[in-house]
């Protein structure tokens, strides 16, 4: 009885594994590009909120160029009009 347990737990892990975490890291390039315009998008609308908060705040803040900042932080860098990874 135990083997079988062991055995439908193995087979219920692997099946977790295969579609969720090893689906995620095969995506086409299309769709990767995609998630990472996201992720920039994300990151610059935060950034830019953190800086107006802190000028409302009275805080001196230095923003910058926000795509830059978030290109360094995502570490991406933009190659054929899309965000890919360095």
């Amino acid at each position: 009885m135990i083997k079988l347990a062991i055995i439908v737990a193995l087979v219920a892990a692997g099946y977790w594994y295969y579609s969720g975490a090893w689906q995620a890291r095969m995506q086409t390039p299309e769709q990767q590009a995609q998630d990472n315009a996201r992720l920039m998008e994300r990151c610059m609308r935060e950034e830019g909120r953190m800086a107006a908060g802190a000028g409302l705040a009275g805080m001196a803040s230095e923003t910058g160029d926000l795509q830059t900042l978030c290109a360094d932080k995502l570490a991406l860098q933009m190659r054929d009009g899309q965000w890919i990874p360095r």
